[in-house]
Order: C-alpha cells, then sequence, then structure tokens
C-alpha cells in the first residue's frame, strides 16, 4: 500500500470528516490533497485498528484487577500538600491493621518519591516487595539512576502507564494505591481511561487550606465528576502545627474563606503537621511501628479516614 502523509492544515473548512463513509466523496473532497487518502478508507481501517486495540487493553485491564477490591487514585491540584505522603499512609494503614494485600503504583513519573517513602532501592523488577510490610510497590525510581530525570512527552508516558498496569505482577493485590502528579495531566487522563472499566476505582482528593490549592482542587473535582469516578472523600493537610511540648495547636496556613466545610466535599480527614511523621518518610520507616505515642493526631486521623471510608468500619482493629 502507498505510504501517503495526510495533510491536515489543508483540510477544507466544510469537510465532510476524514473517518465519515462519504470521505473523499462530497463536493468540499475536490481539489483536496487528502482526498485519494480519505476514498481509499485507510483511516477508516486505521480507526477500526486502533478501537481494537483500545478495547483489548481496557479488557485486559479489566481482567487483571477484577479481584482488587478497591483502586484508589489519589490526587492532589496543586504540587507539594503532601499527597504522596497521604497515599503512603494510607497503604501503610491498610497494611498494618489488616492482613489485606496492598499495591503502591506511582506514576509521578517525573517527580517520583516511593524510594524515599518506602525505604526501597535495587535494580528494575517486575515488582519490589516492601520488606517487614505486606505491601507491593512499583514506581520509575526503579527504573532510572538517583540522578537521571524522565524527559518524555505524553505518548511514552502513556505507554508506560499502560506497561505498569498490565505486566508488573500485582497477583494477589487486594487493595492498590495510585500515587499520581499533581494537576490534571496527560497521565490522569490516560488512567481514568485505562481504569473506567474497573468499577471499584476511587479518588482521595489532597488539598492544604489555602486557597491557593483550593481552587486548583475544584478544578480537578469537575474532572472527575466528568470521568464517573466516586470521589471517596477530601483530606486536608498541613491543617495546624501542634507543638510537641505543650501540644498547643496553631493554625499556620491561612484558612480560605470560600473553604469545603459545609459542602459536600467538606474534608473527612484533617492532618496537622507532624515531625515524627515527616522523619519517617524521609528514612523510608513505617510510621505506624515506628511511632508509639498514643492518640497521635495524624495516625489516628488516618486510622479513623481509612476505616471508615474503605472498610466501613467493619474490618480495622482500632485498639
Amino acid at each position: 500500500m502507498e505510504n501517503r502523509q495526510f495533510e491536515l492544515e489543508k483540510v477544507p473548512n466544510s469537510c465532510p470528516g476524514a473517518e465519515s463513509e462519504r470521505a473523499g466523496k462530497e463536493e468540499p473532497c475536490q481539489g483536496c490533497p487528502n482526498q485519494q487518502i480519505c476514498k481509499s478508507g485507510e483511516l477508516q481501517q486505521e480507526k477500526e485498528i486502533c478501537n481494537f486495540y483500545c478495547l483489548t487493553v481496557l479488557n485486559s485491564i479489566q481482567s487483571k484487577f477484577q479481584d482488587v477490591k478497591k483502586i484508589i487514585l489519589v490526587m492532589s491540584g496543586k504540587g507539594g500538600v503532601g499527597k504522596s505522603t497521604v497515599a503512603m499512609l494510607i497503604a501503610r494503614s491498610i497494611s498494618h491493621y489488616t492482613d489485606h494485600e496492598v499495591g503502591y503504583l506511582d506514576i509521578d513519573l517525573c517527580g517520583p518519591s516511593t524510594s524515599r517513602l518506602f525505604g526501597v532501592n535495587g535494580e528494575y523488577d517486575l515488582i519490589r516487595k516492601v520488606s517487614t510490610d505486606n505491601i507491593n510497590v512499583m514506581s520509575t525510581d526503579f527504573l532510572l539512576k538517583p540522578k537521571d530525570a524522565l524527559i518524555w512527552r505524553g505518548p511514552k508516558k502513556n505507554s508506560l502507564i499502560k506497561e505498569l498496569l498490565l505486566n508488573v505482577n500485582w497477583e494477589g493485590v487486594e487493595y492498590l494505591i495510585v500515587d499520581t502528579p499533581p494537576g490534571t495531566t496527560d497521565e490522569h487522563i490516560s488512567l481514568v481511561e485505562m481504569l473506567k472499566k474497573c468499577h471499584q476505582t476511587c479518588v482521595v482528593m489532597v488539598t492544604t487550606p489555602q486557597e491557593v490549592s483550593l481552587s486548583d482542587v475544584r478544578k480537578q473535582i469537575n474532572f472527575i465528576k466528568k470521568t464517573d469516578i466516586k470521589l471517596l472523600g477530601v483530606v486536608e493537610n498541613m491543617s495546624s502545627f501542634i507543638c510537641p511540648c505543650c501540644k498547643f495547636e496553631s493554625k499556620i496556613l491561612p484558612a480560605s474563606k470560600n473553604s469545603f466545610k459545609g459542602t459536600e466535599y467538606e474534608p473527612l480527614c484533617y492532618l496537622p503537621f507532624d515531625r515524627n511523621i515527616s522523619y519517617c518518610e524521609s528514612n523510608g520507616l513505617n510510621p505506624f511501628e515506628e511511632i508509639k505515642e498514643e492518640n497521635h493526631p495524624v495516625i489516628d486521623a488516618i486510622r479513623t479516614f481509612v476505616n471508615s471510608s474503605l472498610f466501613l468500619n467493619q474490618e480495622f482493629i482500632l485498639a
């Protein structure tokens, strides 16, 4: 077959559509440089092949994750609000308080932090098992050298996400936590498209109290609404600072007048700054094992949030 290039910039305004049944046959097609390739049906065949391939991928992903109870996408409107920290805490809490097998997939391709958060290093593997925990972790951290940057455009990123979903050994995982990039990116659109047949998929949104973060979260919530994926709840991180000596609570970030309080998106969880959590995540330690303090505000808040939102107060050991 002759290899002909479609010239998009020369398409007439009244074009019937390159993939329509009348492509190349209508009056506006006369004189168009694309008339022959449209008339030949090549583009329609390519569309059918592409649709078949996409459907095959979606069915394969649905089949692969059919035994997963929940796929939890952790999102944020802004970077730096503690999204990866919250994702790690959710995964650690399920692992610590239940016997369920947990998966953790980091698709923040340009800013992965999994190696640091979980204390996992080493060569690329189909899956990395975090020692002492029933958590299976996968990230681009394992594909790159420490100082390497992933400088890819959208199509290559999308292909990698598909590989991480389909070709990583997620067998036995019951709860999959997905750490996504901040904002609404190609990665989000690809991920939502690939998981749209997995009806157990839901979203946890992470924000900080100030308007600069909330304004972007509102946009992302609208994006989630359009995808028909359930919003499990909003987590407000850095909501306050509790002095480790006197326990006085200070609101160090200015709360927005247009906060989610009193709305359907009112945060289900408020997490204060905590230096012990920061120390644990910086050193790959499990805060649920390292922090011995009773009634720790972050540990208690995450435990209650995950127990009520994911397990409907039925499975967690709350003692």
